[in-house]
């Protein structure tokens, strides 16, 4: 729906393919889902693409708000530093990726409690610009003017009368022939919805600490999230809930002895690539195919950003990011690896 949106903007006349009944019914059909960028040490291809894109989503999102409820808030996120290796990377990050003040800063535990509105016992990185939407409305929002298919599922790119063909349903990429060999796999992930509660209650924050916790919303708190790459099923389990509760306990004492009313939980399949870094680019000897997958947990961010790449690949028109950036995301980047060693995919 990304990819349509921004097309859509740019003249062209999108027609999306889609198998079930609605938009949305996979991993992007959660209620609520945080958005960050992702982190790295160092300025790298993965920092230049999550950059790039933290800023081109968050400003998406402000225009979308202003006409439209896609239950968008930058209420910010803590990133608590509760590690060694993460104190190390947080730091380093802040130096190397020079933000100013006003969109990154590392705070005590007192100013991150202040935050917060909880009390927090670790030092974090603090991000006001991050906070959360509605993925489900968001992506109903990205194709409400473009013409939507339902109930089409393709078996041969082939047997379509278009001018060009964008591949982005997640997994099932390698279910064309074209991209057979691209090694993307499934990471199951389940959330977890907790009444809101005394102990809840003041929460004003994403805070985040491998899982995460969400202000209240709707008289709700997400709680999450599991990751299972060796699961293969979207059913909700219990044990998966306990899991979110008890790392939510072992990172935030104020919640250690709370007992909490789970209300809902939704579990559903990521898509994640051997290299751990989406695939967005021309499919190799494909003319006129292009592919946008692999995002993982940060699909929100990554695909508003890859959709302008692929519509600037089509337009013929200047690319935004660094040529080291858009090599380590294009598809022919495992083809080209494997070479190297002597084997093929």
């Amino acid at each position: 729906t990304a990819c349509a949106y921004i097309l859509k903007q740019y003249g062209f006349s999108p027609v999306i393919y889609e198998q079930a009944d609605e938009v949305a019914v996979g991993a992007s059909g959660n209620a609520v889902g945080l958005y960050n960028p992702r982190f790295t040490a160092q300025r790298d291809a993965v920092s230049d693409f999550f950059i790039s894109a933290y800023a081109q989503f968050y400003n998406t999102l402000k225009c979308i708000n202003q006409e439209a409820d896609v239950g968008f808030d930058a209420c910010g996120a803590l990133h608590l530093i509760n590690s060694p290796e993460k104190e190390k990377r947080f730091h380093a990050l802040k130096k190397c990726w020079d933000w100013h003040e006003d969109h990154m800063s590392l705070c005590d535990s007192s100013e991150a409690s202040e935050i917060a509105g909880i009390k927090i016992d670790k030092p974090a990185l603090y991000l006001p610009d991050a906070g959360y939407v509605s993925p489900k409305k968001l992506c109903e929002f990205y194709a409400r003017d473009v013409e939507v298919r339902y109930n089409s599922q393709v078996k041969d790119l082939s047997s379509l009368s278009v001018d060009f063909v964008v591949i982005c349903n997640a997994y099932e990429a390698k279910s064309f022939q074209p991209l057979s060999w691209l090694p993307i796999h499934t990471v199951r992930g389940q959330i977890t919805h907790l009444s809101s509660s005394p102990a809840l209650s003041g929460v004003r924050c994403n805070i985040q600490y491998g899982g995460y916790l969400s202000p209240q919303i709707s008289g709700n708190h997400v709680v999450g999230a599991t990751f299972q790459r060796w699961q293969k099923n979207d059913m909700v389990q219990e044990g998966d809930n306990l899991e979110n509760i008890d790392k939510m306990k072992r990172n935030l004492s104020v919640m250690a002895h709370e007992v909490f009313d789970v209300s809902e939980a939704r579990a559903s399949m990521r898509t994640a690539s051997q290299d751990h870094f989406p695939v967005v680019g021309q499919v190799l000897g494909q003319p006129n195919t292009y592919v946008a997958t692999a995002f993982g947990s940060h699909g929100l961010v990554g695909s508003i950003m890859a959709a302008h790449l692929i519509a600037d690949k089509i337009r013929k028109v200047g690319q935004p990011l660094p040529v080291m950036a858009l090599n380590a995301l294009d598809p022919a980047r495992f083809i080209i690896r494997a070479a190297r060693k002597g084997k093929k995919l």
